[in-house]
């Protein structure tokens, strides 16, 4: 697997967004799929401002992860690959120039909460997306230790 930061996002945003909803509604399933159908153009054009990294596997892209400063907006691989190290590998690539990493996880994820606590995250808050769904979250935190 090779992780990297595309030069031209434009040619991955087709692989990106279906990795984001089929992601979301695997992982999701407590989260009406209407939802996700109905924020699909507001991400897709989130994603054209963040910084994403991806995963790619054979010339496929199988992960990515997209952040903003110091918060990571979401880390998705696909069904097949999870497991295997490419989110590890995503979040190993951000950390390289970050000093502190936040994020914001589903409770009801608890896949996703078993990962991030395995790389280094802790649950520092909890909050819920009250506009859309009343979910409650996780505020989950990194920070690069003072060696």
């Amino acid at each position: 697997m090779n992780v990297f930061r595309p030069d031209n996002l434009q040619r991955y945003v087709e692989s990106i967004m279906k990795l984001w909803l089929q992601g979301n509604l695997d992982a999701h399933f407590f989260i009406p799929e209407r939802f996700w159908r109905d924020v699909y153009d507001d991400v897709q054009e989130a994603i054209l401002n963040a910084e994403i990294t991806l995963c790619e596997d054979g010339g496929t892209v199988v992960g990515f992860a997209g952040t903003q400063e110091s918060f990571l907006a979401g880390l998705f691989v696909r069904p097949d690959c999870r497991g295997k190290g490419c989110g590890k590998l995503l979040l190993d690539e951000i950390k390289k120039d970050k000093s502190i990493l936040q994020c914001r996880v589903y409770v009801k994820n608890e896949r996703a909460v078993r990962f991030y606590q395995r790389e280094k995250m802790i649950v520092v808050g909890e909050t819920a997306d009250r506009e859309n769904h009343d979910e409650p979250e996780y505020v989950m935190e990194w920070r690069r230790e003072n060696t």
